[in-house]
């Protein structure tokens, strides 16, 4: 299993200054979230560091780091994360999409082809690997899986959780284009 990490380091504004942000309308927020927690089983850990999240959920209001704009073509905003902990590692990673287009290909989790298929009002369906479901406003989906890894000369039980939430409406906050901001 090869996984790379890659740093992003950014300017930052004062997040106290109202002229960094910008209030967008409210749009149907998604997210995809896969976390990994890794104990040793034999040798040693090899903990892996991956950082930062760029965006939070406050309140039903979706709070950007990074300048990100949702365009009136936008069906969905899709928040796609990660995370690790245990002797796996730390951190966590995270960025916004803009669906505009569907059905909208997410990406592959745990061998689970997934994609947004369709959105009818605040309701989302979605495809993992041809089984459909639809998640109203505020509810979730959850997958759960134990597996023992080889990472470097150890042996990691990994415990990957795959969530799909629907939040229904959140307003967006982003920083205005070139500036970003802390969470």
């Amino acid at each position: 299993m090869a996984i790379s990490c890659v740093l992003f380091i950014l300017p930052v504004v004062n997040p106290l200054s109202d002229q960094s942000y910008v209030s967008g309308d409210r749009h149907l927020f998604v997210e995809v979230w896969e976390h990994q927690d890794g104990k040793v089983i034999s040798g040693k850990a090899h903990k892996m560091m991956i950082d930062f999240p760029t965006y939070r959920l406050e309140n039903s209001t979706l709070k950007s780091m990074i300048h990100f704009e949702a365009d009136p073509l936008t069906q969905a905003v899709l928040g796609k994360g990660s995370s690790l902990s245990g002797d796996l590692g730390g951190g966590a990673a995270s960025g916004l999409i803009s669906v505009k287009e569907l059905p909208y290909i997410i990406g592959n989790y745990s061998g689970l082809n997934t994609s947004v298929m369709q959105i009818v009002g605040d309701s989302v369906t979605i495809d993992l690997s041809g089984r459909r479901m639809v998640l109203e406003p505020g509810e979730s989906w959850k997958r759960e899986m134990t597996e023992d890894l080889q990472i470097k000369d150890s042996i990691m039980r990994v415990t990957t959780t795959l969530t799909i939430w629907n939040h229904g409406r959140a307003v967006l906050e982003s920083p205005t284009p070139g500036q970003n901001r802390q969470l």
